[in-house]
């Protein structure tokens, strides 16, 4: 009976650090974008805001040493096409980002200084986003929408 109770508070502890996210999150989140009309300044108006970067998959790096690189990353979009990073409260970095839709069906950003956390397509769904760089042997990152 100890070891069941104890196995069941380590299990709602670990369930409880929402920080620790190593899953992928929404599995289909390209196909729930699709669901919805896209033009560059609906993809601006859904980056308003604070994401905080919760999971990587890359087809050229560890998975883990991507996640340690941007684990504690929270970037917040304003309507001024700026954005603000910060590790763990410590501001990294500052830049401008502008929506573009050369492939003509997906958006990206082109942002300034260059971020390897935001390359690639942008795909919606709900309170989360991915930047998918895959397509391209690089890597898709998740964010989380924390307001």
């Amino acid at each position: 009976m100890k070891n069941f109770l104890g196995f069941l508070l380590i299990l709602s502890l670990v369930n409880c650090q929402d920080d620790l996210i190593t899953k992928e999150p929404v599995t289909g989140l390209g196909i729930c974008h699709d669901e919805q009309e896209w033009d560059n300044s609906k993809i601006a108006e859904q980056l308003i805001g604070r994401w905080r970067w919760i999971f990587a998959t890359c087809s050229d790096v560890s998975d883990e040493a991507y996640f340690q690189k941007f684990k504690g990353l929270i970037v917040e979009f304003l309507p001024d096409n700026t954005f603000i990073s910060t590790y763990d409260g410590v501001l990294p970095q500052e830049g401008t980002f502008n929506v573009d839709n050369t492939d003509k069906k997906y958006f990206s950003l082109k942002i300034s200084p260059e971020f390897d956390c935001m390359l690639g397509r942008i795909f919606f769904c709900e309170d989360e986003m991915e930047f998918s760089y895959r397509y391209a042997g690089g890597c898709a990152n998740f964010f989380k929408l924390t307001f």
